[in-house]
Parts: C-alpha cells; structure tokens; sequence
C-alpha cells in the first residue's frame, strides 16, 4: 500500500514538472486604454477597432478612419490613378509633368487598401483573451505636407493647361488642353477635401483654377465654339452617323460643314458570312474612323467590327447594326475619344 502511496505521489510531481506556467501576455500599450495620451487628436487622426482577428479588426479600423473623411476617398484615388494612365497611354514620351502624375500614382497604389489615404500607419495588440485591438493613425502634420505638395503640383499643371486653352480659342488644342485640366482639377478638388479633414485650418483653402466646377463650365464652352463635319461612307439608313453625332453632342461640339475645325471621316461595311451551325447565318460589321484638324492632320483613329448571327440575314444585320450603334456610343469609340483628348495635352509638351 505505502509502494503505491509513493508511486502515486511520483506521478504527481511528474506531472507537475510537465506543466509549465502560461507564458504572461504583452501588457497592452497606451493607446488600447487611453488614446487621447497615446495619440493627441490635435496632433493625429485615429480610428481604434478591435476584432476576432487581425484582418477583421484592421479592416474595421480601416473604414473607420476612412469614413470620418465625409468624402469618397476612394474614388479620389481612382480618379488620381484614371488620370495617369490616360497620361502614359498617350504615347506623350516627353511630357513634363509625366514623373509628377507617377509619383503620385505610387503613393496612392501603395495606400490603396486604406482607400487612397497617403501618410497611413498602423499598430496591433492581441489581448490574453485573444481579442485584437487595431490602430490605424495618420500624422496630422506629416500627411497634410504630403497631401499639400501634390495640390501645389497639380495647380501648377492646371495652371499651364488652361493658360494655354486661352491662348487659342476655338481650337482642337484649347479643348484638348481642358479636357486635360478637368478631370485633374476634380481630382485636386478631391485631395483639398482630404487635406482639409487632417489639417481644419486648411478649410478654406481655395485652388488658384477656382475649382472643377469652373473648369468643366470652361471645357463645355471650348467644346461649344468647335464644329466638326462628319463623313461617313457606307452607312445603313444613317444609323452610324446618328450614333456617331450623338457622341459628338453630348461632348457639347456643333456638327456640320460651315466653319469646321475638324473633320470625323468613317467608312462602313456589312459583310455577309458563311452559314453557321444550326442554321444561323452571320453578318460581320466593320468600322473605321479618322479625325483630322483643320490641317488635315491625324488626330485620332478608331476602328472595330463585330459579327453576329441569327435564324436570317436581315436578323444578323439588324444584330451587328445595333451593337455597333452600341461600340459607338458606349465603351468603344466615345471613352476612345475621351482618352483621346484628355491624353492630348500639348501644353505639357516639352
């Protein structure tokens, strides 16, 4: 009895030896009980979120900081990222203001997951519990310099772009200069919201452009002193060169011969294709398209075809007929067009 009194006491201390303490968790930092004296509010923004993970809380964290901006931050960092490809796609090789747009392009790429916020850290405690507490924190000063600079830029280049547009009124460039500064300007109106969020003392700054408002009022009156006369060959009951004038229209140019600045030629043709499977028959529609400035000067060219089938040929026209009208109107020839122009921006020419 006393062997197995001892053999049970053995055991014991064995397993006693076996179970070491709990490791004592990371005492959780300032910030996690008094944020106020961890991170001054007049010093930065904050936004304190606590999840069952590190993901859930940080994204919590995320959207909080983002949504007391008021503002689509979002969709500020598409428009910055829009802007700039439109730029390098436009074979512009020498474009002064190029390494600025990509510099910016960089910072907002990288910050693309805090919704386009530039300047944004982040800080992670994991309670014994398990619960994580996420901080997501921008320095009011050091992001406001950021955001600051690339406004003082962008006003520069705006400023270039739309003393130019002044300087030849009624022109291709004068359009193509605002189409430019436009789409910028609403993006710097974009980026002042920001910095007037971070900094309330820049509340009211004002852009030296007066705003995006102004010039989209400018580029609607650059676009209304241009006539542009439209030539389309091979056309089915004018159906093209509605589609095409619609376009044109809507951009707030005149269409007709007297006075044309420009000249839109487009050449049509609806081919028969061979017998397909099942019975259907297909007809293939292409289209070609030219603008040219009053020197006779290539602009801008686009072309496209489609081919669609049906049980008869006239079905397989009437299908390839309206999904050119569609092209046209829609994703092809009208955002080619606007590329087009917004790309242009001879006053940044070299």
């Amino acid at each position: 009895m006393q062997k197995t009194i001892l053999l049970i006491i053995a055991a014991l201390g064995l397993a006693a030896c076996a179970t070491k303490p709990a490791a004592p968790s990371t005492p959780p930092p300032l910030w996690v009980h008094d944020l106020e004296a961890a991170y001054p509010r007049a010093e930065w923004l904050t936004a304190l979120e606590t999840g069952r993970t590190k993901k859930h809380a940080e994204d919590a964290a995320l959207a909080a900081l983002a949504g007391g901006f008021r503002i689509d931050v979002a969709a500020i960092t598409n428009s910055s990222l829009a802007f700039v490809q439109t730029v390098e796609k436009s074979g512009e090789k020498n474009v002064s203001a190029l390494s600025e747009f990509r510099s910016l392009a960089q910072d907002v790429r990288a910050s693309s997951d805090v919704a386009g916020l530039i300047g944004v850290e982040r800080d992670f405690w994991t309670a014994p519990a398990g619960e994580v507490h996420a901080l997501i924190r921008m320095n009011r000063a050091q992001s406001a310099s950021r955001y600051l600079a690339r406004i003082t830029e962008n006003e520069t280049i705006i400023e270039k772009l739309s003393r130019a547009a002044g300087e030849r009124p009624g022109t291709l460039e004068a359009y193509a200069n605002l189409a430019a500064a436009a789409p910028l300007a609403a993006v710097t109106d974009g980026l002042i919201s920001i910095l007037s969020v971070i900094m309330p003392e820049k509340a009211a700054y004002r852009p030296s452009y007066a705003g995006a408002a102004t010039l989209n009022a400018r580029l609607n009156d650059a676009a209304g002193r241009i006539t542009a006369r439209l030539v389309v060959k091979g056309d089915v009951n004018g159906r093209i060169e509605n589609a095409l004038t619609k376009v044109l229209t809507a951009r707030g140019f005149r269409v007709g011969s007297s006075g044309a600045v420009c000249t839109l030629n487009v050449t049509c043709s609806v081919e028969d294709s061979p017998q397909g499977e099942g019975g259907f028959v297909y007809a293939r529609i292409m289209l070609n398209a030219a603008l040219s400035g009053a020197d006779g000067k290539e602009i801008f060219a686009w072309s496209d075809n489609d081919r669609q089938g049906h049980a008869t040929l006239a079905g397989a026209k009437e299908r390839a007929l309206a999904k050119a009208e569609a092209r046209i109107t829609e994703t092809g020839f009208a955002a080619a067009l606007d590329t087009a122009f917004a790309a242009k921006i001879s006053a940044l020419r070299e």
